[in-house]
């Protein structure tokens, strides 16, 4: 006969690992702390769909990428070597190409800089540009929609380090391509740099500002402007407050606005089309913010809903913020307060109506100063840059996108 303990210890002798106590765990075999080990922390994969060649493609750290970064307001092309890939809050050495327009990829990068290449560089005199130093300018935790993977020919010297070489029709074709794939579409995301930042933008011999995305001003493709004016006005990107006023001085004295419609404070369409949610904050204040992931609005830009919701004479005259309607819920789309007793009379019941209408009254002083808004509506601040310093900019007309032969066949893969 042999005593329970010392059968137990014989049994347990080799194990290395406890065990849950969770009996359905134990079942499976599951440690206490579950497999927590470095090789099984891995990313869950995506359900297997049929993928194309250039699908299976890898981006990996330390591969190059391609981008457009707003210098003085003017998208340029931006050549950029990978530091650091994170999907779903998950750092990974690799990923998919094709995964980078997900919402949970983003991607940490640093500018590489680009000078002209010499026959030192390229014997064969075939290519015009090479890679040169890492600049200084570096992007965190940029979403993955913004960068192209790129896959340039690689010098490798018997001397010195290796680097990369391009030819400026693809370089400009390059350009081309994210101007169609970003600003349509990212305007209002681009990447931005300083003014005075070193290496970038790209120059050629003579000091002229390389491979422009067409166009040259971000006025062009920005869509922050009021859908209603002719001539288009133009707001800076930072201009959330200005647009809220300009737009909801539209939607108070505009007659061909509809206010059966429940017009946008942003871009003016119907609540049908235009659907803003919130999403609540942390914090004292609890203010709720937009989100952005479920909201719909093609004017979608960052305002401080804290300042706009409260009426401010000199700096916040417009109170028109998007709001929960009481009796819809906070799970429907959001209502703008100017169109809210518009709202409760069109879409509920006359008892609702009477209990929550007049909660959001406009004051005269905001009517006042509203009205005086409408009626100067065309002088408003279109300078792009926040500093009001400007400097002009020679463009080099052969090294611009505007030059591009939309034929041509590029090294960027999606």
């Amino acid at each position: 006969m042999v005593s329970k303990s010392k059968a137990l210890a014989e049994l347990f002798r080799y194990k290395k690992s406890q065990s849950s106590s969770d009996r359905t765990r134990r079942v499976r075999g599951e440690g206490r702390h579950g497999n927590i080990s470095a090789s099984t922390r891995k990313r869950p994969q995506p359900a297997p769909s049929p993928v194309t060649s250039d699908e299976r493609d890898l981006l990996r750290v330390g591969n190059p990428i391609a981008s457009l970064v707003c210098w003085d307001g003017q998208p340029f092309l931006a050549l950029g070597q990978v530091n650091a890939i994170r999907s779903e809050s998950i750092l990974c050495d690799e990923l998919p190409a094709y995964l980078l327009g997900e919402d949970g990829t983003h991607i940490s990068f640093q500018l590489v800089g680009l000078q002209q290449a010499t026959l030192d560089d390229d014997s064969r005199g075939i290519y015009d540009w090479r890679s040169s130093i890492l600049l200084s300018i570096q992007f965190p935790d940029v979403p993955g929609a913004l960068v192209s993977p790129i896959d340039p020919e690689l010098a490798v010297p018997s001397l010195g380090k290796q680097f990369y070489l391009f030819e400026t029709p693809a370089l400009i074709a390059l350009t081309a391509t994210l101007r169609d794939k970003l600003i349509p579409r990212y305007s209002h995301r681009l990447l931005k740099v300083e003014s005075c930042s070193f290496g970038f933008p790209y120059k050629e011999g003579s000091g002229g500002l390389c491979f422009l995305a067409e166009g040259g001003d971000a006025r062009e493709f920005s869509p922050l402007s009021c859908p209603s004016c002719v001539p288009e006005i133009v707001f800076d990107t930072n201009g959330g407050q200005q647009l809220l006023l300009h737009v909801g001085a539209h939607v108070l004295f505009d007659t061909r606005v509809d206010h059966d419609l429940e017009p946008c404070g942003l871009c003016l369409r119907s609540r049908t089309v235009c659907q803003i949610y919130l999403k609540a904050n942390r914090g004292q204040d609890r203010n709720p913010s937009v989100d952005r992931a479920r909201s719909t609005c093609n004017n979608q830009v960052k305002f401080s809903y804290a300042v706009a919701q409260k009426f401010r004479p000199t700096t916040a005259p417009c109170t028109n913020v998007p709001v929960h309607c009481p009796a819809c819920g906070h799970d429907k789309p959001a209502v703008w307060t100017y169109n809210f007793d518009y709202h409760l009379k069109k879409s509920h019941s006359q008892s609702v109506y009477q209990k929550h209408s007049g909660k959001y009254t406009i004051s005269d002083r905001e009517w006042k100063i509203m009205k005086n808004m409408w009626d100067n509506r065309r002088v408003v601040a279109t300078t792009l840059s926040s500093k009001g310093k400007n400097v002009p900019a020679v463009i080099s007309e052969s090294h611009s996108a505007r030059m591009v032969n939309r034929c041509v066949v590029i090294l960027i893969f999606y």
